[in-house]
């Protein structure tokens, strides 16, 4: 059973390099590919299975910060190995306000500070680090670089 999600034809095809590799570390010769996908489905899926779960936990490992944007704020999150924190930027105006220009957003800060509340939490992973971050990407986060959390950190520290 995936642990993810299985690749879509197309991410399966842009990985194939990859695929390769990965049958032949597990002792799969071209031509035994070639049989198995021809007589067992079942093997076949469950190889493409354990290759997503290889490919998507190799993503996920590498995630240090998310963001997700949309219309009402900006939420950016530093994923450490223990817990998930949370820094938030709401719009508490009535102005429409685009969160995802970094300079304009600083500066409509600066000039109005009290359009805007911003919030801190962590907690532990449920159930654990790297499923609740691939669930999160699936939900419309983002990689993000250190940017934004370290901005608003600070601007969090400063209330």
């Amino acid at each position: 059973m995936v642990k993810y999600r299985c690749l879509t034809s197309l991410e399966l095809e842009a990985l194939q390099d990859e695929f390769v590799k990965f049958l032949v570390l597990n002792g799969v010769s071209a031509q035994d590919w070639l049989n198995i996908r021809e007589h067992q489905p079942a093997i076949t899926n469950g190889f493409i299975d354990a290759f997503s779960d290889v490919v998507f936990e190799g993503i996920v490992r590498k995630v240090t910060f998310l963001e997700f944007i949309d219309k009402s704020g900006l939420k950016v999150f530093k994923c450490d190995d223990a817990e998930i924190t949370l820094i938030g930027l709401d719009n508490v105006s009535q102005d429409m306000i685009d969160f995802s220009n970094f300079n304009a957003l600083i500066d409509k800060i600066k000039a109005q500070p009290n359009s805007f509340k911003i919030y801190k939490t962590s907690k532990k992973y449920f159930p654990e680090r790297n499923t609740e971050i691939f669930k999160m990407i699936s939900n419309g986060a983002t990689a993000a670089d250190q940017t934004w959390f370290e901005t608003l950190e600070s601007l969090y520290h400063s209330e």
